[in-house]
């Protein structure tokens, strides 16, 4: 209950009815929202699992069921996006929720033009099973850099260091969320609660916080920008680096649509190694310029991949391990 409260208060939950397409498997935490709006009486359409699979199929499910609501996540907004746009007819009233992974630089300005033009509408949604799925949320719209948004009401969300001190803007730091949607910890395993479930130090009344592992920092403008896992740190040459900075990195690119970055083993040395998907006629040789202007030459990927499209796992998201078992063929 608290969770749909603060999808409606926050407006990210319409008023009135809506017919709501089910996309993700009743096991994934994904699926929580199409459980609330069921209670909600909105009208929920299951997605089958071919349809999710094949955009074609997808986008005629959508316009066949008049849905007004789908949940998907980056990796398959990427495919379905544009087809949505050209079948839908303009103020169709679609409304794209994408999460479960950070939204490329390149889906973001898509997701933003499409809003612009009134054919369909997106929003990014960050959270974690632990805090029953949805935290954070913001509109995807023009003239801003993909972000997390703001915290959904009655939720708390901190950024503080190892030391749990708050960062200041423009730092680095680790999400840490608390609130009434917080689930107590987890079932049978006390040492795995105490680590992630930390007493709230903010609370009088002996709450806690949920750490999530996730790294961000704040904007000037208050926006919370995601930097990546805490558990996708690798050490190369001795430097820690943060994977997910990489892609950023490389995400800025012009031409660079998805880049993914994998710690990898050259010539018996642990160096980096990068797998892109890019626009028709952009060249690795601007992707390594662009990486030696942004990143310092022990971040910059030894090795460069390009693949045709990211494979997936069953949940819609980046498959790394798929990836990394490729990463060493056609790499430059």
């Amino acid at each position: 209950a608290a969770f749909l409260a603060g999808l409606e208060a926050a407006g990210a939950v319409r008023p009135g009815p809506a017919r709501v397409g089910w996309s993700a498997s009743p096991s994934f935490d994904a699926s929580l929202q199409q459980w609330a709006r069921v209670c909600r009486g909105d009208t929920v359409v299951i997605v089958d699992d071919l349809a999710r699979r094949v955009p074609q199929r997808l986008v005629r499910a959508v316009t066949e069921a008049r849905l007004t609501d789908l949940d998907l996540t980056p990796g398959l907004a990427e495919l379905t996006a544009d087809r949505l746009a050209r079948a839908l007819p303009a103020g169709s009233g679609l409304r794209l929720w994408v999460g479960g992974e950070a939204v490329p630089p390149a889906l973001w300005r898509t997701l933003a033009g499409h809003r612009a033009a009134g054919v369909l509408d997106a929003v990014n949604v960050y959270g974690t099973t632990e805090t029953t799925v949805d935290s954070l949320w913001a509109p995807i719209t023009d003239g801003v850099e993909p972000h997390l948004g703001t915290p959904l009401p009655g939720q708390t969300v901190r950024l503080l260091d190892d030391r749990l001190r708050p960062v200041a803007v423009g730092e680095p730091g680790e999400l840490y969320v608390a609130g009434p949607t917080l689930a107590r910890g987890y079932l049978g395993r006390p040492g795995l609660t105490a680590q992630r479930f930390l007493p709230d130090p903010w609370a009088a009344d002996g709450t806690r916080m949920y750490r999530t592992g996730d790294r961000a920092r704040r904007t000037p403008d208050g926006r919370l920008e995601f930097l990546g896992r805490t558990d996708h740190q690798v050490k190369v040459r001795g430097y820690r680096v943060e994977l997910g900075e990489v892609e950023a990195a490389l995400a800025d690119c012009p031409g660079v649509l998805e880049s993914v970055v994998l710690p990898h083993t050259q010539g018996g040395v642990g160096v980096l190694a990068a797998c892109l998907r890019t626009a028709p006629g952009t060249s690795l040789e601007q992707v390594r310029a662009h990486a030696a202007l942004r990143l310092p030459e022990w971040m910059r990927p030894s090795a460069y991949r390009v693949v045709a499209a990211m494979p997936l796992t069953p949940a819609g998201k980046i498959d790394r391990v798929a990836l990394g078992a490729g990463v060493g063929a056609g790499a430059h």
